[in-house]
């Protein structure tokens, strides 16, 4: 029996479920609608009592945001013609806009919050990461986990969310996103498992774990076929994390050949949705720290 056909809507709603990269064409005027407003470039038919100083201003956002960016912008006799002329060519001019949006973000003050409105209402592959003000690719699923320990007490919560912008931001740095990782999982772990101990790193907490296993907790009470505990999986993923660090000078990843010399872009991801994995799982309470005081 042959498949049914798709209607011309239904391929339409299946394309539109699919994440955007880019400008697309049914974010154009939003998008520099949204511009406009954030850097106070008058529209035509808008009535301002000092639009000579308000243009002033706006060419001036417009210069920094060129040396700042190293994109050249093509000046017009009015800035919203300079804006404008961007918009009407959106995917040549796509890289260029998305830099504009995200330097736009950054600069201004309240702002950060709509744009992100009108990115994630028309399914766009990037967001905004609201506490940066920086753009961020979408990583559907992953989103809610990381929503959910934002807010949490301590510092883990704040030093993931500077990984995550490395690793998913306009201009990734995937070394630093995994270090970033690492310095995530040692500010959720070190003072729980080792209380005592004063700058302590991951490889302490592991190697305290593997002296003493009960020092750690996790709900599940199974083992796997080896006949390792969730706990000593915890560690376990924690060593992984720690060991493929070979660029980091006296870690346990420097004395191993195998591991990288710096990380790639798929291995900074992995890193930090690993130490999204641990965090997570210490907030939700599925890890306990049981430490002996």
């Amino acid at each position: 029996m042959a498949a049914p056909q798709r209607t011309a809507s239904e391929e339409a709603a299946k394309a539109y479920d699919k994440l955007h990269e880019g400008v697309p064409g049914h974010l154009v005027e939003a998008l520099k609608h949204w511009l406009l407003k954030s850097t106070g470039i008058p529209t035509w038919d808008e009535t301002r009592k000092d639009r000579k100083g308000d243009e002033r201003r706006a060419r001036a956002l417009l210069r920094d945001f060129e040396v700042k960016s190293g994109w050249r912008v093509a000046p017009d006799q009015h800035p919203v013609s300079t804006v404008e002329a961007l918009f009407k060519e959106p995917n040549g001019n796509a890289d260029l806009l998305l830099d504009m949006l995200d330097f736009v973000a950054h600069v201004t003050v309240d702002n950060a919050s709509s744009l992100k409105r009108i990115l994630d209402e028309g399914r766009s592959a990037w967001t905004v990461d609201t506490d940066a003000k920086l753009l961020v690719r979408r990583v559907p699923g992953a989103e809610v986990a990381f929503a959910a320990i934002k807010g949490t007490p301590g510092t883990a919560a704040a030093i993931l969310q500077n990984a995550w912008t490395k690793v998913y931001g306009l201009y990734p740095d995937p070394t630093a996103a995994y270090d970033e990782a690492i310095r995530a999982v040692e500010a959720a772990f070190c003072s729980a498992v080792l209380p005592k101990k004063d700058l302590s790193t991951l490889g302490h907490v592991t190697s305290a774990l593997k002296d003493d296993p009960s020092k750690l907790r996790h709900v599940w009470p199974a083992s796997d076929e080896g006949g390792r505990s969730a706990a000593e999986l915890t560690r376990s993923l924690m060593e992984l994390l720690m060991r493929q660090q070979g660029w980091r000078h006296g870690s346990e990843g420097s004395k191993d050949p195998n591991a990288p010399k710096s990380a790639s872009p798929e291995q900074a991801k992995a890193a930090v949705h690993l130490a999204l994995l641990l965090i997570s799982w210490k907030v939700s309470g599925s890890v306990i720290p049981a430490p002996k005081l």
